[in-house]
């Protein structure tokens, strides 16, 4: 999933493991600038990829602006 706040293109994902799914994640790119940013929710545990993908989905859709360094406001 994609998104695009602030002249950041922001990526919401998935990274499956071997045992199911592994962490969600955000990343933020600056369109402009060289800066790249990686947002890593891998505290919380999901049962399962579809729920990891809910949960990541809702998060990106909740940004509602980046600052300058890659640090997302919700």
């Amino acid at each position: 999933m994609i998104r695009y706040v602030d002249g950041w293109q922001l990526h919401a994902y998935v990274e499956h493991g071997v045992e199911g799914p592994g962490e969600a994640a955000i990343s933020a790119r600056h369109l402009a600038q060289d800066v790249f940013v990686v947002h890593r929710y891998d505290s919380i545990h999901f049962n399962s990829s579809l729920e990891a993908a809910s949960y990541i989905e809702d998060q990106l859709f909740a940004v509602t602006g980046v600052s300058s360094d890659g640090t997302l406001r919700f």
